[in-house]
């Protein structure tokens, strides 16, 4: 329960009208399950998400 209740406080808070009504497995397809490279250094880990990723913009609204 405490799961679902954060998955619709996140999508409330950072997704469009129109996502509202996505379900969790829409969700996950879309958001969690990504292509990335992930790359560490001494000081950070950075994320690198390819350039055609269609929904980069929701990703980088969300990290900031």
């Amino acid at each position: 329960m405490l799961s679902f209740n954060l998955l619709l406080l996140f999508k409330f808070a950072y997704f469009d009208v129109s996502e509202h009504r996505q379900q969790i497995k829409t969700f996950r397809l879309k958001y969690v399950f990504l292509v990335a490279k992930i790359i560490k250094t001494a000081w950070y880990v950075i994320m690198k998400l390819s350039a055609k990723y269609p929904y980069r913009e929701v990703y980088e609204k969300c990290l900031c």
